[in-house]
């Protein structure tokens, strides 16, 4: 979801952390340009800018350090929430060892009969060979705007519009709308819907639904927004959100902080955790399944390898 090489070293430094030599390097370098800098930008500026880099370097520090909650009870914010929805990745069907098996097919109880059929080693076979779909306007799948929810019988025999309850979600929960998100994340605010999108079509749909720039919901908005950088399928909103919540999530938590130890999980849980992979986790199960899997640094990108399972399954 973001193939690029720059974020690929910056995704690894968020756990790793930058060097204590590179920290000290960087704050040396800016505080011997006081001088200069508080000449042109002023002593106020000046101090912004040196107590902005020594919070960047907090956090910036990894895993085993100090718990730091800034204040703030360990949580995830409801921002967070509203971009994790991610539901246009999925496609209307999978092939499946040859087979063509449509997604409605494999939820809920219906799980089990695809897994008994084919098998786990067959299914990530499969999806490794496939992409998923894109984070975009008008790609939402359409068995999922007609899902039904086992055991609810409210409504229409308990069938669910998923991106209608995508957006309710936020509403009822009062997340700010995409215009303020961007306000409150400092970014530019669109003054027009032309703004948000460089696709005209989709531009033209915005202004068919909301009446102003300021309504469109945020989740809309994320997912109409472009041009992205090359390699996203995240907007540009949605990745300042998920960047901020990972470090988080590691500079809150004392089990990838001041407890991420030996004495905690003992000498071989740590190399367990820094050395193992989802690649080797999941040769390590099916080890069957390398030559498929290919040459690629991850698991999680499209395998390079020819597919083990081939032509209609049994």
């Amino acid at each position: 979801m973001l193939y690029n090489d720059l974020m690929n070293v910056s995704m690894r430094q968020n756990w790793e952390g930058l060097s204590k030599s590179f920290m000290e390097r960087e704050m040396a370098d800016l505080k011997g340009r006081k001088a200069s800098l508080t000449a042109r930008l002023g002593s106020h500026a000046f101090n912004s800018m040196l107590d902005a880099a020594a919070n960047f370097i907090v956090g910036a520090k990894g895993v085993g350090h100090k718990t730091e909650l800034y204040g703030v009870p360990y949580s995830l914010s409801e921002d967070f929430v509203s971009a994790y929805r991610l539901h246009p990745l999925l496609p209307e069907e999978l092939e499946i060892a040859g087979e063509k098996v449509k997604v409605s097919d494999t939820l809920f109880a219906k799980a089990r009969k695809v897994i008994d059929k084919f098998g786990m080693e067959t299914l990530a076979d499969s999806w490794g060979h496939q992409s998923p779909m894109t984070l975009t306007m008008q790609n939402y799948p359409n068995f999922l705007t007609r899902v039904n929810i086992s055991g609810d019988t409210s409504g229409d025999e308990g069938m669910r519009n998923m991106a209608a309850v995508d957006v309710f979600r936020d509403r009822e929960r009062g997340m700010v709308r995409y215009n303020e998100a961007r306000r409150q994340y400092g970014l530019e605010a669109a003054k027009t819907f032309e703004d948000i999108t460089d696709n005209k079509g989709w531009a033209s749909a915005l202004k068919s639904v909301y009446k102003s720039v300021e309504d469109v919901d945020f989740l809309v908005g994320c997912l109409a927004e472009s041009p992205r950088p090359r390699g996203y399928a995240l907007s540009n909103v949605a990745f300042y959100i998920f960047i901020i919540n990972a470090s988080r999530r590691l500079l809150c938590d004392r089990f990838y902080q001041e407890s991420f130890n030996a004495e905690t999980y003992t000498a071989k849980g740590i190399e367990h955790v820094q050395t193992t992979t989802f690649k080797k986790m999941l040769l390590r199960h099916y080890p069957g399944l390398a030559d498929s899997v290919g040459d690629v640094s991850s698991a999680f990108l499209k395998w390079t390898g020819p597919p083990k399972s081939s032509g209609k399954a049994a």
